[in-house]
């Protein structure tokens, strides 16, 4: 469990060294997922063998630094997120300065505090883990996560479950609960997203369950015949995709006895 989990259940801004971090509205979604590429940096999937030697040892700040030396995007996009998270989005006199220390280490400045790299690490995870917003897991190659995500399409495409709009999604939560959209505006983003799973999940738990006790329909698959409060977090989330160890040898296996019997 996260030091900031009662922050994240109540949806309360979490302090850190001075700053108050606000977690995000539905409002402002769609500018916090444009904002949000100052956070999901790869350092270390770059493919450039020069380039990757040198940052393989940056800090993620560092990383940001190096790559806007000749387009600040990243920076720019850095401190409109700061201004969204800590509530200064309309206030034209918020800014943060950026600087190098005797090392040339990069920091920057808010509200008259210094942050270093490791502050830039842990706010980027707080944002994330408040906002519901997956970081790049550098631990699996950046190759192997885009065919990973290519395998997730061609499976929405395959079973014709593509996902609705995010417009589409604000208007049946809106219309589920019977919450004017306004309300809908206002819900945290990791709260709307929480809504949604829960929602669909209670819509299609009555489904199987009622099916279930008629006694004239059976499943195979046991696991989904669960709960309203079944627990609904993935604990691996690229297991849809991904092939068991087994279920590759015997592939193997049965192409080796075909190439045999030819």
């Amino acid at each position: 469990m996260s030091k900031y989990e009662r922050y994240y259940v109540f949806d309360q801004a979490i302090p850190y060294k001075g700053l108050l971090i606000h977690p995000v509205r539905i409002k402002d979604y769609m500018d916090f997922m444009y904002l949000s590429q100052c956070l999901m940096l790869e350092k270390n999937s770059i493919r450039d063998p020069m380039m990757a030697m040198k940052a393989i040892s940056m800090t993620y700040l560092e990383y940001m630094f190096e790559i806007s030396k000749e387009d600040n995007t990243l920076i720019q996009l850095f401190v409109a997120l700061m201004a969204i998270v800590l509530n200064k989005k309309d206030d034209v006199e918020f800014g943060i300065n950026f600087y190098t220390d005797k090392d040339g280490k990069p920091l920057f400045e808010i509200f008259g505090v210094m942050y270093d790299s490791v502050d830039f690490d842990e706010l980027r995870q707080i944002i994330a883990d408040q906002n519901s917003l997956d970081l790049p897991d550098e631990r699996i190659q950046k190759d192997v996560r885009e065919k990973m995500e290519e395998a997730r399409r061609f499976k929405a495409r395959i079973n014709k479950s593509k996902t609705a709009s995010f417009e589409e999604q604000l208007t049946a939560l809106s219309l589920y609960s019977g919450w004017e959209l306004d309300k809908v505006y206002d819900m945290t983003v990791r709260k709307f997203i929480m809504s949604i799973q829960r929602a669909n999940h209670m819509i299609m738990s009555n489904i199987y369950l009622t099916a279930s006790m008629s006694g004239m329909v059976t499943f195979k698959d046991k696991s989904i015949l669960r709960g309203w409060l079944a627990d609904l977090e993935e604990t691996d989330k690229n297991s849809d995709v991904l092939m068991s160890l087994d279920t590759v040898k015997n592939n193997i296996s049965g192409a080796d006895a075909k190439e045999d019997k030819k």
